[in-house]
């Protein structure tokens, strides 16, 4: 059963919440308002963005997104698995302070690299804002729908650098102090 708004995360199901198909109920947001570079004010609450989910420590439910990067999901979804062959998996949408927190301590005080060089409490990441300006995504190089294979090669990320760039979103590939590859966020001045 598919869920108005909710867009699933795989490309083969059908099923809302499994998968990256990246469809919705009903009509398809981003065919509904095209690829606007901004978002109609007072139209949030029309798309069901439901409560900062304080409970969790992090999200990877597009619906913790901003509608903005909402209804590009599906396109960046879709343009990408044409591209390359391959589909994506959301990551993390939304993200509490205290998860950036313990992954920007990553690689300097506790074990693994380092991720991020946010740290959640004098520099906030488009994760931490709710709904989320940002999501991270990994590269299923496996598209049968029972078995995932994740890389982190760099090679399977670079062309979100063009496809962000189409959908007037950037891509963390595009940073110049920290090349942040599997990270897509709303650009600056979408409110």
């Amino acid at each position: 059963m598919e869920i108005p708004g909710r867009y699933s995360t795989s490309c083969k199901s059908k099923k809302a919440g499994t998968g990256s198909s990246a469809r919705i109920a009903g009509k398809n947001m981003a065919e509904s308002f095209g690829n606007r570079n901004f978002w109609p004010s007072g139209t949030a609450g029309v798309f069901g963005v439901p409560p900062e989910p304080t409970h969790l420590s992090f999200s990877r439910d597009i619906v913790h997104c901003h509608p903005y990067l909402r209804i590009r999901w599906p396109e960046l979804l879709r343009l990408y698995q044409e591209k390359t062959g391959n589909d994506l998996i959301i990551t993390c949408t939304w993200r509490s302070v205290r998860e950036q927190q313990r992954l920007f301590r990553q690689g300097r005080v506790a074990d693994g690299p380092i991720v991020t060089n946010i740290d959640g409490r004098d520099r906030k990441s488009n994760h931490n804002i709710y709904p989320a300006r940002a999501l991270d995504v990994a590269v299923n190089r496996n598209t049968d729908e029972k078995k995932v294979r994740i890389t982190w090669e760099v090679e399977y990320y670079e062309p979100l650098l063009d496809i962000c760039k189409s959908l007037d979103l950037v891509s963390g590939g595009s940073w110049q102090n920290f090349l942040d590859w599997p990270h897509a966020e709303i650009t600056q001045g979408i409110e």
